[in-house]
């Protein structure tokens, strides 16, 4: 799902960041056009973003609202 959203985004002239969390169990298949950064850096380039989008099979959350609110300026 996360990689459709982001051909349709590019599709449509966004730029787009991708970030994904596992580059060993699968093969990372980021469509061109992207950018890309770590999983780790994900709230260093909060406030470069317009929208944040998470697709993930993890019963995890991506993003933490502490974490978040830390990181806006």
């Amino acid at each position: 799902i996360g990689r459709l959203m982001a051909q349709l985004l590019l599709v449509n002239g966004c730029q787009v960041t991708m970030t994904l969390r596992q580059y060993k169990s699968k093969e990372v298949i980021i469509p061109q056009g992207c950018n890309a950064i770590s999983y780790d850096s994900r709230y260093d380039v909060l406030n470069d973003m317009d929208f944040i989008f998470s697709a993930t099979l993890s019963p995890h959350y991506t993003i933490q609202f502490d974490e978040f609110r830390n990181n806006i300026t």
